[in-house]
């Protein structure tokens, strides 16, 4: 999802802090979402790997994921795509995946509190939400949920399309972006904004053939400050003498590789737009970050053997990098 910039490569030397802070600071940040280069872009100027269907896990056959949500932002997931759904089960709002007959990943709450715990250990990190708004939940109804968990106080609010840079956002602790597909009500709930006020997508999924678009899907022939590049593929499924779609898993190695790269250099020549949200499906698989250490411009720094990441995890992303100086040539786009 949306937006590609070139810019300089450099040192990255990156700082974390640990427990909950909610009060401005007036302390210039040493590195912003892990890398010093990204601390003076704007919000709009930075790409952020990004996890469709973010709770939606496996083995199920719907799962998009093979990690939590916590585990994602620790290996530097910075971008989040939630479906927001009416569950059986209660009156909250649930994460589900079509509907929660399908999959049902539990309380909306359950996942913003992991989001706030990560937001409160990792003072210089910027994440963004995607709600699909599946079943019309009003504006109010979903701040309810950020006023529960206490994550309402992290959220940002933009008022025009001159959008601060990183370090602004760090200064200001209002480090969350919160967009929503429909419902949007500024005045009632200024939190939850509106996201084809800023961001476009390309369309949904790519080809099994590994063929891809840059077409404006939504809003139609709408440019906007940011992008989301939809790079993942779905397969069909008979289930019951119905076709379903499911996450191609098998697909991942080569989807999360070159054809990523490809897709997002493709884009941004065609567009003169650099994709800011790169959402991919099992984003522990391929060079994901490395596609978006490289759009980025910053250095990259595979993980030692044994852990996760994109079984390699971009420098600048995730708090097991922080500490580290490196100059990293980044290479390869993803989807």
């Amino acid at each position: 999802m949306r937006t590609f910039h070139l810019l300089v490569s450099c040192a990255l030397a990156v700082g974390c802090f640990f427990g909950p802070v909610t009060a401005q600071s007036t302390t210039t940040p040493s590195a912003c979402n892990g890398a010093a280069a990204l601390c003076n872009r704007k919000y709009n100027e930075v790409a952020y790997a990004t996890t469709h269907n973010a709770y939606a896990l496996s083995p199920d056959t719907a799962g998009n994921q093979n990690n939590p949500i916590a585990k994602q932002l620790t290996d530097g997931i910075r971008g989040l795509m939630l479906d927001l759904h009416k569950s059986n089960q209660s009156s909250a709002i649930h994460l589900c995946h079509t509907s929660c007959q399908v999959l049902d990943a539990g309380p909306l709450t359950t996942a913003l509190s992991d989001i706030k715990s990560f937001l409160d250990k990792n003072r210089n990190e910027v994440v963004t939400i995607f709600f699909e708004n599946a079943d019309n939940f009003s504006a109010k109804e979903i701040t309810a949920a950020f006023t529960q968990t206490g994550l309402q106080s992290y959220a940002a609010t933009f008022t025009n399309q001159t959008l601060p840079t990183l370090a602004k956002m760090i200064q200001d602790n209002k480090r969350l972006v919160v967009f929503t597909d429909s419902n949007a009500d500024p005045k009632a709930s200024p939190i939850i904004m509106d996201e084809y006020s800023y961001v476009w997508e390309t369309p949904f999924s790519v080809g099994l053939n590994g063929s891809f678009t840059c077409s404006i899907d939504r809003p139609k022939d709408q440019q906007k400050a940011m992008y989301v590049l939809n790079h993942f593929i779905y397969v069909e499924l008979n289930l019951q003498g119905s076709n379903i779609q499911i996450p191609a898993a098998n697909y991942a190695t080569t989807t999360n590789a070159q054809s990523l790269a490809n897709h997002a250099s493709q884009c941004n020549q065609e567009r003169n737009q650099m994709p800011n949200f790169i959402a991919v499906d099992f984003y522990d698989v391929g060079n994901v970050f490395q596609v978006v250490a490289n759009l980025n411009q910053v250095p990259y720094t595979a993980p030692s053997k044994g852990t996760t990441g994109d079984k390699s995890t971009a420098a600048g992303f995730g708090p097991h990098y922080f500490g580290l100086s490196a100059f990293v040539l980044a290479s390869v786009l993803l989807y």
